[in-house]
């Protein structure tokens, strides 16, 4: 009962159908589902750590702080190792500092240390990358934000293009042809760059990372300059296999151009994850695409929650973290 209530948790979390999820007779959102097996298995299991975390992890993914503070209070208190003890102190920390409680943040940075100075150190420097992205305006070609190059001197630059999920018949959307577009303008202000275009879902046979390399090549883009990265099938994984692109090709620098509400949380996860890998640093920022998506010059709402929430995973730390189930 207990692996079945854990299996069903799982592939609702899996699921594409994220708000018409069918529960017993009902219609409710994925996240949902995840939260009424789990809560299955916890009265199971009521000792379980990873239970209450990962209901925990729900809540906030559905902007439930304040309840999910209470989950990870209580994985805190069932903690036998101290292992579980710094990741229930790194949520409590990173949450309450998205909460604007400095003060409750700063009490766990302090429990933290007395376990691990190693790891609280590198909590500090997860909020502290965050902040400072966060408090980046947005930045667009042109405009009262406009656009300052990271090229070093003496240093290679990148162009990196964040895909976006094909049509079903494999034709791109307007959403990502509007990337391709700031990409191929920024391209001509910077004729050294390489560009990298990043994205491997496939619809109809054909991958993003595929059709934006075309676009590019018949609007005039030497194929030469273009690094095709066919694998990644989420953010986290654009970040990750371009990241190793970079280092291969020695780049120093590189621009993230994606939609404006995505351009934060994409310059998150490459900061983060390039801190976890002993390599040459990058010096990163982003041009977002003027869309209209997101009309303020920081991030506000669910677009700061969801760079809270990948701020964490790029960490590290598992959204769905039940033994023997774990996935990121």
């Amino acid at each position: 009962m207990m692996t079945q209530s854990l299996k069903n948790a799982l592939n609702a979390y899996n699921s594409n159908n994220r708000n018409n999820y069918p529960l017993n007779g009902r219609k409710v959102t994925n996240l949902e589902a995840v939260e009424h097996y789990l809560c299955q298995a916890i009265s199971l299991s009521p000792e379980h750590f990873g239970l209450p975390l990962t209901i925990a992890n729900m809540q906030s993914f559905r902007g439930k702080i304040s309840e999910a503070l209470k989950g990870y209070q209580q994985s805190l208190l069932s903690a036998t190792t101290s292992d579980e003890q710094c990741i229930a102190l790194t949520y409590l920390t990173v949450w309450h500092h998205y909460n604007g409680d400095i003060k409750a943040a700063d009490n766990y940075l302090s429990q933290f240390r007395q376990i691990n100075t190693e790891q609280t150190n590198r909590v500090q420097h997860l909020l502290a990358h965050t902040c400072a992205i966060l408090t980046k305006p947005l930045c667009y070609l042109s405009g009262r934000n406009s656009l300052k190059s990271t090229q070093q001197p003496n240093g290679k630059h990148a162009i990196i293009i964040m895909g976006y999920m094909l049509n079903n018949d494999g034709t791109m959307t307007n959403r990502l042809v509007q990337r391709l577009k700031v990409a191929q303008q920024l391209s001509q202000q910077f004729p050294a760059s390489l560009i990298v275009v990043t994205g491997g879902v496939a619809k109809n046979g054909k991958t993003e990372s595929q059709q934006m390399k075309l676009w590019l090549i018949e609007n005039r883009l030497a194929a030469k300059r273009i690094i095709e990265e066919d694998q990644a099938i989420n953010t986290i994984d654009n970040a990750i296999f371009t990241l190793g692109i970079l280092e291969k090709m020695q780049v120093r620098s590189a621009t993230i151009i994606s939609g404006s509400n995505h351009v934060h949380r994409s310059q998150i996860l490459f900061e983060i994850l390039k801190t976890k890998r002993e390599s040459t640093p990058i010096t990163f920022n982003h041009c977002a695409v003027n869309d209209g998506l997101l009309t303020e010059a920081h991030p506000i709402g669910q677009i700061r929650l969801n760079c809270y929430i990948d701020a964490l995973r790029a960490f590290g730390l598992p959204a769905f973290n039940c033994e023997p189930f774990v996935q990121v």
